[in-house]
């Protein structure tokens, strides 16, 4: 073992007296680096190998390379990189490699050596680490493929290994559309670079042989046939082809031809492929708008290929009548309008870019909207679309109406939440018997809501209970919500609490203390609101006070240093002979791991009553 360090050790004396040489290092930093190095490599040679001590070699060398490098740029000397430098970056691959042969099912391993591949421009190592990359990791990421087809494209400028790696990507993952597609654009942007190359070429009176057929695509025609018959021969899969082909329809005009006949003899009952064909109307490489043509000539122009959009649309619904359709063309009429969506709320059409045409997008936006619904072809996402555009117009009374009709045959836990919240806003849109209804069905789906989903629901149920003042829906959703496991406790605690101290401040302690107690074990939020309201009482009823403190100890003496603080507090203010005791008391009771933090507080309170703050 000591042998093969020294040998390390030797092979590296030469380098070290360059640096000495051309005044990079000194000899006492030469001897500290020696030193350095010695001992992280007698940890790699020992009989049982650890991934961090190879990682630490790798750091430590790599720290050694950026120190050269600002010595070099300290001492303008810029020579014998291949005798310093390169020796080192040499190590630093050796290490990487024998680290990833060990623990190949570490990815950060992988890309930790692809970066420094990348840093110090080593193509030719990189490619080797790509393609054993690939052995270890090409069945379980798709992602993958695509990375290194493109590196190999875009960076090493290795057309055939990208096409190679391609069609071995796809012998893994023969049914995944993604990556069909990338391979299908990658060889139209090389139709294009090839086209680029051969007219600069003209220019300067050069030429180069390359078939008329590849430079028309016919190498892309290829891959669509081919991954169409691979993945089904699927309208929508079709429709992403299309939308790709379109790009490159200045020389690619037979592929895209190709795609459109294939979609119009082969797929008109389906809803993707009839508003893909409809969306090319609009497609900047299909409307023709002339170079030095004013602004209002491209916009009467755009608005044109626009109607012809709807058009085609309009045609689709009266053959389809589908959701599906119908919610492309909805979506459609949204992205024209410049805005976008999310979850099904539409974002306001009044504060999108205006133009002369916006009034006419918001006009078929309605119509659309409208006949949807009338014919019940719009789905939960596009009717939730259709009530945000509703509420956004401020029309909520329709909006209530549309979402109440929509629940009755509609199974969609987000209509009923919408519903809901729009009722918490708007307590008088819905009878009471609607409303409880609502929550009873909603109930079933938390268990199925994600955060923003559950925030939505616990928060519009206290908000609706509390406007209508009703402590049955306030109690029934501490108890729902405690039963799931749910923080949303604290949602129906304040609105409970205001409501019946605000009748009499007794009661509302006893509705603390024996229901808001034992459902929010856990949470000092609510016991700060208990304390607040007693205190605010003139004058503050100290008896009440002092029995809030005593029932709380069981529920948040173990775990709650604030609950002690509050407890010390209120005893240095009116019972200042009991503070002692409690301070006992709570160094007996609290974990072992709050100790220390309560005594640093109870200290702090010390102090300012000595001060007398």
């Amino acid at each position: 073992m000591a042998d093969l360090v020294h040998r390390w050790s030797e092979e590296k004396i030469p380098e070290y007296e360059q640096m000495m040489r051309v005044g990079i290092f000194s000899a006492d930093e030469i001897k500290a680096i020696i030193k350095k190095t010695t001992a992280l490599e007698y940890k790699l040679v020992r009989k049982m190998k650890a991934k961090d001590d190879y990682l630490s070699y790798v750091q430590y060398n790599m720290h050694l390379l950026s120190l050269i490098k600002k010595r070099r740029k300290r001492i303008r000397y810029y020579h014998k990189k291949d005798e310093i430098e390169f020796v080192i970056v040499s190590r630093i691959h050796r290490t990487f490699k024998q680290c990833t042969f060990r623990w190949p099912e570490d990815l950060k391993l992988w890309w930790s050596h692809i970066e420094f591949c990348k840093q110090w421009n080593k193509k030719t190592q990189l490619s080797k680490i790509w393609t054993t990359m690939l052995k270890f990791h090409g069945n379980t990421d798709i992602n993958l493929w695509l990375m290194v087809a493109k590196w190999q494209y875009e960076e090493n400028h290795a057309t055939d290994y990208a096409r190679q790696i391609f069609l071995r990507g796809i012998r893994h993952f023969p049914d995944v559309p993604k990556l069909w597609l990338e391979y299908f654009k990658m060889e139209l942007v090389n139709v294009m670079k090839t086209r680029q190359r051969l007219a600069m070429l003209k220019d300067k009176d050069q030429s180069e042989d390359v078939e008329e057929d590849l430079l028309k695509g016919e190498a892309a025609k290829i891959v669509y046939r081919t991954a169409t018959e691979a993945l089904g021969n699927k309208g929508t899969v079709k429709s992403m082809f299309l939308e790709a082909a379109v790009e490159f329809a200045s020389f690619a005009g037979e592929v895209v031809n190709l795609i459109i006949e294939d979609l119009y003899e082969n797929h008109q009952n389906e809803a993707g492929a009839r508003a893909a064909l409809a969306r090319l109307h609009v497609s900047p490489a299909m409307v023709k708008v002339g170079e030095n043509a004013s602004q209002v000539v491209r916009a009467a122009d755009l608005w044109a290929a626009e109607k012809r959009c709807f058009e085609d649309f309009e045609t689709a619904v009266e053959d389809l009548n589908c959701a599906e359709i119908y919610h492309e063309y909805l979506m459609f009429i949204v992205s024209r309008s410049g805005r976008g969506t999310d979850s099904g709320d539409l974002l306001l059409l009044d504060s999108a870019p205006t133009d002369v045409y916006s009034n006419e997008r918001r006009e078929k936006l309605a119509s659309v909207f409208k006949r949807g619904h009338q014919a019940r072809s719009l789905n939960s996402d596009t009717s939730l679309l259709y009530v945000g555009y509703l509420v956004d117009t401020k029309r909520q009374a329709e909006a209530l109406a549309l979402l109440e009709e929509c629940s009755k045959f509609m199974e969609c836990k987000k209509i009923r939440l919408k519903l809901l919240e729009l009722a918490s806003h708007n307590v008088s849109a819905l009878d009471g018997e609607s409303v409880c209804k609502i929550i009873t069905d909603l109930q079933r789906f938390v268990a199925d809501m994600d955060k923003d989903e559950g925030l939505c629901f616990w928060s519009s149920w206290a908000r609706y209970a509390e406007a209508v003042k009703s402590k049955e829906l306030l109690l029934q959703g501490l108890r729902v919500s405690k039963r799931h496991g749910s923080g949303a406790v604290v949602n129906f605690a304040r609105p409970l609490l205001d409501l019946e101290c605000g009748r009499d401040i007794v009661t509302g302690f006893g509705v603390f203390k024996n229901q808001l107690l034992p459902a929010c074990c856990g949470r000092i939020e609510v016991l700060c609101e208990m304390l607040a309201r007693l205190k605010s009482a003139e004058p503050p009823n100290l008896s009440l006070l002092r029995d809030c403190f005593k029932s709380s100890e069981s529920y948040y003496g173990k775990s709650s240093v604030e609950f002690w603080l509050k407890y010390v507090s209120f005893a240095i203010e009116y019972e200042n002979a009991v503070v002692a005791s409690l301070h006992w008391k709570a160094m007996k009771t609290l974990d072992s791991g709050l100790v220390a933090e309560f005594s640093e507080g109870y200290t702090i309170l010390q102090a300012k009553r000595s001060q007398g703050v």
